[in-house]
């Protein structure tokens, strides 16, 4: 089992349903212990993911009698391992894997090797993310998954070595030439190396001098991944080279990384972004009088401060469900949330401690310094975002003849879904 009190989240464990919990690990935000379910028939060790006296999550056996890792099973020293393959049927580890640019797939069950390779000749250019299998291991149900399809749900039988398409994603782009994205990876200004992607527009690919989009992903605590992205298909259709980065505080790349985050939503994280494409200048890839940053959520956010603490940098920004004002965005954490609000105090900040921090990063405060063309989009039911705030940062705008055009749907959330 498994219990949180916001702060330290305990692995517990019983030999039997008579026995009393006793904790077995601790995860917070330094270390971390995620099972994954017991090997075999053992009611001792488990399968888990573990940062524990490493900076990456590592797939190991760990012994929960004892209380410590047995071994590690597998591991990479660039980005942490995922934590799918597990199969609940057999009580093994299937495959495992991990994602720099391409997902990467390691194998440890070797039948299901064999027919995964079998099935991956069928789609030499996709990569196949795994749903579902049946205890026989012959039985699979398959995404594909590449950067300029929308991809597709297949059902594959290794036995007859027959495919079977279940459902595409999108049909209407079956036939559209769609952009594909290329890795990157660069030095910030304090020697962190940072990953990303490049798409060009289809047939642009090397041109130089091209206008930008940074286009900012939500979170912090996510990151972009070599996939099929559909605002990266509808920028790069328009004739824009997009740049996603995963600045530091993105998933994946271990704590250091995510912890380098920490406290500098309107500081080093922003700092990278201009690296990026100061580097993207430097190679005469970027037209620097024609770079945009867009975003959703906290690449909303990252998008206005962008625009109000870098006006001569950024050309414009667009920010779907932006966070304007820091204090708000605390003050509307839902209920089903709240176990997480001292960890929110590490990543941000406390509001009621440090004032002048929130105060210092919230554009809401400092919207005269926006001089260039602003695109804010607000659903009325994001949780995180308040309307309040946005009429208030866009009215400000507004009294300093700043272009703007806001788009408020009261029925959409942080994204829109209808068109």
């Amino acid at each position: 089992a498994l219990q949180s009190d916001s702060v330290r989240e305990s692995v517990l464990y019983r030999t039997d349903e008579q026995a009393p919990f006793k904790e077995v690990g601790v995860s917070d935000y330094h270390s971390m212990i995620q099972p994954l379910g017991f090997v075999g028939n053992s009611t001792n060790s488990i399968y888990a993911l573990s940062n524990q006296n490493r900076d990456k999550l590592a797939l190991v056996e760990y012994d929960l009698a004892a209380a410590k890792e047995l071994q590690v099973i597998y591991a990479n020293n660039t980005v942490d391992i995922a934590g799918n393959g597990y199969s609940a049927l057999s009580k093994e580890m299937l495959f495992t894997g991990y994602t720099i640019d391409k997902p990467i797939k390691h194998y440890f069950n070797a039948t299901l090797a064999k027919h995964m390779e079998r099935l991956g000749e069928k789609f030499p250019e996709s990569n196949l993310d795994i749903l579902d299998v049946d205890s026989s291991l012959t039985k699979i149900i398959v995404k594909t998954i590449t950067d300029n399809s929308s991809g597709a749900i297949y059902f594959y039988d290794s036995e007859a070595n027959r495919v079977e398409l279940l459902a595409e994603n999108n049909p209407k782009l079956h036939d559209q030439a769609l952009a594909k994205k290329n890795p990157v990876s660069f030095q910030s200004r304090d020697g962190l190396t940072l990953h990303g992607y490049l798409t060009y527009p289809t047939g642009q690919e090397g041109q130089h001098n091209l206008p930008v989009v940074v286009l900012v992903h939500d979170g912090p605590g996510k990151r972009d991944l070599m996939d099929y992205d559909a605002e990266v298909q509808f920028l790069a259709n328009r004739g824009y080279l997009v740049f996603q980065l995963n600045y530091r505080g993105s998933l994946g790349f271990g704590k250091e990384f995510w912890m380098a985050g920490f406290k500098e939503w309107g500081g080093k994280i922003q700092t990278d972004m201009i690296d990026g494409v100061t580097w993207l200048i430097h190679q005469d890839i970027v037209d620097k009088d024609r770079v945009a940053i867009m975003g959703t959520g906290f690449g909303g956010y990252a998008a206005l401060y962008g625009l109000t603490f870098n006006s001569s940098f950024y050309s414009c920004a667009i920010s779907m469900s932006g966070y304007t004002n820091l204090f708000t965005y605390f003050r509307e954490i839902p209920p089903y949330y709240q176990q997480y609000v001292q960890l929110y105090y590490s990543i941000l900040g406390n509001p009621n401690k440090e004032t002048e921090l929130f105060k210092t990063i919230s554009p809401l405060f400092h919207a005269d310094k926006v001089k260039r063309p602003v695109l804010f989009a607000q659903g009325g039911r994001d949780r995180f975002s308040s309307v309040n705030d946005a009429n208030q940062f866009v009215q400000r705008l507004k009294n300093n003849n700043v272009p703007v055009k806001y788009i408020y749907k009261e029925e959409e959330g942080r994204r829109f879904r209808t068109e």
